[in-house]
């Protein structure tokens, strides 16, 4: 039989499904997801579906040159790394 894997965004959305599965008596059993952050230090950052979308969003961008590149001049580059 097929399996299906629901991934609410949130938890009130998790409680409804859950109630309208027993509602239906469909059987379901809730899993703890494996962490599934990409970098191999943990860095919090990955842990935010957001971040990794976003990332993955501009690589492909850039894997399909729809990205133009922007050169810095020294007085906006030496503004950007002092104001980090």
């Amino acid at each position: 039989m097929e399996k299906i894997l629901i991934e609410p965004e949130d938890k009130f959305k998790l409680d409804l499904v859950k109630s309208m599965l027993d509602a239906m008596r469909i059987g379901f059993k809730v899993v703890v997801a494996e962490n599934e952050n990409p970098s191999p230090s943990r860095d919090p950052y990955f842990d935010n579906p957001k971040n990794v979308k976003e990332i993955l969003r501009r690589k492909k961008e850039m894997e399909t040159g729809s990205v133009e590149p922007e050169t810095l001049t020294e007085d906006a580059l030496n503004e950007l790394l002092n104001n980090a």
